[in-house]
């Protein structure tokens, strides 16, 4: 019950509590992006195809966030999807990139809409992967 009661509560992923003996440390960017995002009321995880995953015990909470319908978003594309969505939305669409295994870069280009993202990414998903975020992202360490 107490987890039920704890569940409804929570609003964006910034509202789950830390681990005993961890706190957040401040951030800006991409880490702020990813802390206001909405959460779903529930942690029921649906496919692509609207059927629910077979193990539901394997989140805690669910961004609510569209994975299509398409069986595309895998591994390291949603991570792809994560950064793309917070670029689009803080207007830096000249860096809403990534490098397929060829090597070949996939840029966003206009019109510089949503739907247009959504179909952009719908081909990166097909052709990029982890070797995609190796190239596009920068590793950032925290002092503990």
């Amino acid at each position: 019950m107490l987890l039920a009661i704890l569940f409804t509560t929570l609003l964006s992923v910034k509202s789950i509590p830390t681990p005993d003996g961890y706190k957040r440390v401040s951030t800006d960017g991409f880490g702020t992006y990813l802390r206001n995002l909405k959460l779903k009321n529930d942690k029921t995880v649906y496919l692509y195809n609207h059927e629910k995953k077979l193990n539901q015990d394997a989140q805690f909470a669910v961004i609510d966030m569209s994975v299509g319908d398409m069986d595309l978003q895998q591994c390291a594309d949603a991570v792809i999807r994560l950064r793309a969505e917070y670029l689009f939305q803080s207007g830096k669409f000249s860096k809403i990139k990534f490098t397929n295994v060829q090597g070949t870069v996939l840029q966003f280009k206009p019109p510089y809409d949503h739907g247009h993202l959504t179909l952009f990414l719908e081909y990166v998903f097909r052709f990029c992967n982890s070797y995609s975020l190796n190239k596009e992202v920068k590793k950032k360490t925290y002092g503990i």
